[in-house]
């Protein structure tokens, strides 16, 4: 059995997913729709522009994009990184994906699966107490983000 979604809603960018059903598995692939060409975004650019530039190429995991251009950079240039700045970047990372997944799986997508938010009297969705939470967590994390990667202590952890 072949199962096609043409269009996977509330994922960045244009996706659609491919499952075949098979007697011993299942086979699951991502099929991008649209050629979106980031990097075209850091040609003739200062390297040090690379992680302001890639950070911006998503609101929800911004640091993940951030250090992923950062890593590249180091790679590319022989770069070897210290103990400590690996540790700042683990922080940053760790903080950076308890936003980025409170934001996606609590706010934008289980509304739709669970239908768990009923529509208050204005026609728009209800504040539930787990709503609360989840933005009161996502704001310490990213705040955790925020002082690992204060200008002083960004030398620390972005290493070139």
């Amino acid at each position: 059995m072949d199962l096609e979604v043409d269009e996977a809603t509330r994922v960045a960018g244009h996706v659609g997913l491919r499952i075949i059903v098979g007697k011993e598995r299942v086979k699951a692939r991502v099929v991008h729709k649209e050629f979106r060409g980031f990097e075209t975004l850091l040609r003739n650019r200062l390297l040090e522009e690379a992680p302001l530039y890639a950070s911006r190429v998503c609101g929800i995991c911004q640091v993940s994009h951030a250090l992923a251009s950062v890593e590249a950079i180091e790679d590319g240039l022989g770069i070897g990184v210290p103990f400590e700045a690996k540790k700042l970047r683990e922080v940053a990372n760790l903080a950076g994906t308890v936003q980025s997944h409170l934001l996606h799986l609590f706010l934008l997508i289980a509304p739709s699966c669970l239908k768990a938010v009923a529509a208050a009297p204005t026609g728009r969705p209800a504040i539930t107490g787990i709503d609360r939470l989840v933005v009161e967590g996502r704001g310490i994390a990213q705040q955790i983000v925020r002082q690992v990667d204060t200008p002083r202590d960004r030398r620390a952890w972005r290493v070139f």
